[in-house]
């Protein structure tokens, strides 16, 4: 689960801590994805490319502890 406000795993926007909103893209704040050109930055593993990427080491870090949870092979 990634939040919708922060970007970060583990938390829906419904609970998350942060006041303003994080752009999915960049990662500041203060704008939404679609009025953003800056180069993409994930605040998850701080690489080059957007928090909501399924490349993002820290998301397929996450979905392979859901699938060892659930009891799924890798």
């Amino acid at each position: 689960m990634r939040c919708c406000t922060c970007q970060r795993y583990g938390h829906g926007k419904d609970r998350c801590k942060k006041p303003a909103a994080v752009c999915v893209r960049c990662g500041k704040g203060g704008h939404v994805e679609r009025d953003c050109s800056a180069d993409p930055h994930c605040v998850n593993c701080l690489g080059d490319h957007t928090a909501s990427s399924n490349m993002c080491p820290k998301f397929l870090e996450k979905q392979a502890i859901l699938r060892y949870r659930i009891g799924v092979p890798s």
